[in-house]
């Protein structure tokens, strides 16, 4: 995993254990609950606050985010020898429940040179009327190290065709032990909408002078991780170890059926400053069209603002930022490592919905610095505008990390402070249905954050605090407002990984609490998935099957939650039903021989027997019961 930013590597595992195949469904691998519209590949935000809006995401995507690659992070990986993996899934011959297809291949193509593909793919019809989805998303990412230059870029592309119902009709109809979903009536019949985003990142580095040593050894090493942490604990102290804790650097490299490590002797890092030239840049491109018939949604919309017969709505954006620096990286004494990062950043903004459209610029100065030792790490990045659009908007980030002596506690430190302009499409809207022109002002955020982690205990604990000004929500009504005033919210998450015998369960609580109305959040999100784990070993043959099977459990308290807006995919206030207070229960078995897993699934077991309230949105039930299945193969050549 690459850091776009300072061009940082932390160690990216390869998936190839036996527990969590059964969560086949990126969303739920991130984040146990999320507000999700009934069906595999559409929009959905996780059930916790997530910060205040940016420039850079407009609102209509931010429910995709989650199916690509964090802003600033490239997946990669550094084999020496080309491997794949490839996962299928589906729900039956008529594959209401989705079929899933992920596909990822890396190799090295030349010395120096590295490629990963990742692809995805996820068709579903869902189990209500017009409720089709259709996704797929592929990525392309090039890694080029030199002894004087190092190039990391990456091309995304990623479609999304889907039917919009709008949700059914009546909440109640759907509720019921026998009731067929394709039965019930729903809002809209004939609306559809498409997504298509284009994004290609990339960073290089040109060293000025030339390295006294012939080792091409990254300048930015692999960070290590200590042993022994199990994949799936959420909130695991996997991030942002520092790369000086142990007496060797690693590498990832394939070896027969696993990932294992190569050391790299510290010897061979050249124990000196380096100054580089850094260029990096960001280019997005973002269509969304929406369309429906007037004669089915008239009872739906209630205003038709340019065409009473049919909606035609199209959004674009597009965005170009390029950043000019200079770095360098040294030694303090025989302990302490610094690197420092500076410069310059621009970015073109160009907007249009229907007949509205425009451009914007920034200018302005970024800077990036890290201390590192045996046993802490300290970072800090800062931007402010000079120029444009959002004069005088700023982010100031401060990590750190410090590890315990003697004892496998770490403890992070993140405190951020930022003023972001919202997005233009929050400013202006021209659509068949949705129009405004609003003249919106900064918003303003104050983070406080502080972990502890303990890799032989396998557990984890976090306290948040955040403080917000002037936010920028969906009211009632669907539309962009903006408080004006200050509020907080507070969290509180804590990870545990247990093994007894052999049960083992992964477990994970998160506690939010805020006063603002604005930011609709439940008390508890909760979740847990209890599982045997048998090895069978098979003696005359020397084979091994791994065995796990157990249930996965998701809940939350009661919130007010959000209702959807199909036209403009706006997740908006609603003070209509209260959602939450239910449990998703699901079982599941997983296999694996070899480089070959296999799992069955069967979701919302507790469908209508546990109360009717599955209702992520409002008028948005989750599917009913249904059974998935699917198989992973990986490969080494």
């Amino acid at each position: 995993m690459i850091n776009l930013l300072d061009g940082s590597y932390s160690l990216l595992e390869f998936d190839t254990i036996t527990s969590g195949s059964q969560q086949y469904y990126r969303l739920y691998s991130e984040f146990p609950l999320w507000h999700e519209l009934g069906n595999i590949g559409f929009s959905a935000l996780p059930v916790k606050w997530t910060g205040i809006s940016s420039l850079k995401k407009p609102f209509f995507v931010k429910g995709f985010m989650p199916y690509l690659t964090k802003e600033y992070q490239m997946n990669h990986y550094y084999a020496n020898a080309p491997f794949a993996l490839l996962n299928y899934n589906s729900g039956g011959t008529q594959d209401l429940n989705g079929q899933l297809i992920k596909a990822v291949f890396s190799r090295p193509v030349a010395p120096g040179i590295r490629l990963s593909a990742f692809l995805d793919f996820v068709t579903s019809p869902g189990h209500y009327v017009n409720q089709n989805a259709s996704q797929s998303s592929l990525t392309l990412n090039l890694s080029i190290t030199k002894p004087r230059y190092k190039l990391i870029a990456g091309i995304d592309r990623m479609q999304a065709s889907l039917e919009e119902n709008g949700g059914v009709s009546t909440p109640g109809d759907a509720l019921g032990y026998y009731v067929d979903p394709g039965s019930v009536s729903v809002n809209l019949k004939g609306a559809a909408s498409k997504l298509g985003w284009t994004r290609f990142r990339g960073r290089q580095e040109f060293n000025i002078f030339e390295p006294k040593t012939a080792n091409s050894i990254p300048d930015s090493i692999p960070i290590l991780i200590p042993d022994s942490i199990p994949n799936s604990i959420p909130g695991s102290i996997s991030d942002s170890i520092p790369d000086a804790i142990r007496d060797s650097i690693l590498q990832v490299s394939v070896i027969q059926d696993s990932i294992t490590l190569e050391s790299v002797s510290p010897d061979t890092i050249q124990n000196s400053s380096r100054a580089k030239l850094i260029h990096s840049l960001d280019y997005q491109l973002i269509d969304r069209y929406y369309k429906d018939s007037q004669t089915e949604s008239g009872d739906f919309y209630l205003n038709n603002f340019v065409n009473d017969k049919e909606a035609q709505d199209s959004v674009n954006f597009k965005y170009f930022e390029n950043r000019l620096g200079l770095a360098n990286t040294g030694f303090m004494g025989d302990s302490i490592k610094w690197i420092f990062e500076g410069g310059v950043q621009h970015k073109l903004i160009h907007w249009g919905s229907n007949s509205l459209s425009g451009s914007i610029q920034q200018m302005g100065l970024y800077g990036l610095g890290e201390l590192t030792n045996e046993s802490w790490q300290a970072r800090v990045r800062a931007e402010v505008n000079l120029l444009g659009y959002g004069f005088g908007n700023y982010l100031l980030n401060m990590t750190g990390n410090y590890f315990l002596p003697d004892t496998p506690w770490m403890l992070t430190m993140d405190l951020r402070s930022e003023s972001q302009k919202p997005d233009l499409f929050l400013q202006a809207v021209s659509g068949n249905h949705d129009q405004w022109f609003n003249n919106l002002s900064s918003q303003q955020e104050q983070v406080i954050k502080v972990k502890a982690s303990n890799n032989v205990l396998k557990m984890s604990g976090e306290l948040g605090m955040s403080f917000i000004s002037n936010l920028i929500y969906f009211d009632e009504y669907a539309l962009p407002s903006q408080t004006g005033t200050s509020t907080f919210v507070m969290s509180a998450d804590i990870a545990k990984y247990f093994v007894v015998g052999p049960l083992r369960s992964n477990n994970n609580i998160l506690f939010q609490y805020t006063p603002a109305e604005e930011i609709p959040l439940p008390l508890v999100v909760a979740s847990t998935s209890t599982y045997m784990h048998h090895d069978i070993h098979f003696k005359n043959t020397g084979g091994l099957l791994e065995l796990e099977y157990g249930l996965d459990i998701r809940y939350s308290t009661a919130y007010q939650g959000y209702a959807y807006r199909p036209s403009t995919g706006a997740f908006y206030l609603q003070n209509e039903i209260r959602l939450g207070n239910y449990p998703y229960l699901d079982v599941f078995l997983t296999l694996r021989v070899k480089r070959t897993r296999f799992f069955i699934r069967y979701e919302h077991v507790n469908s209508d027997l546990t109360g009717g309230n599955y209702f992520p949105v409002v008028n948005y039930p989750v599917k009913k019961r249904f059974l998935k299945y699917g198989v992973y193969w990986h490969f080494y050549d």
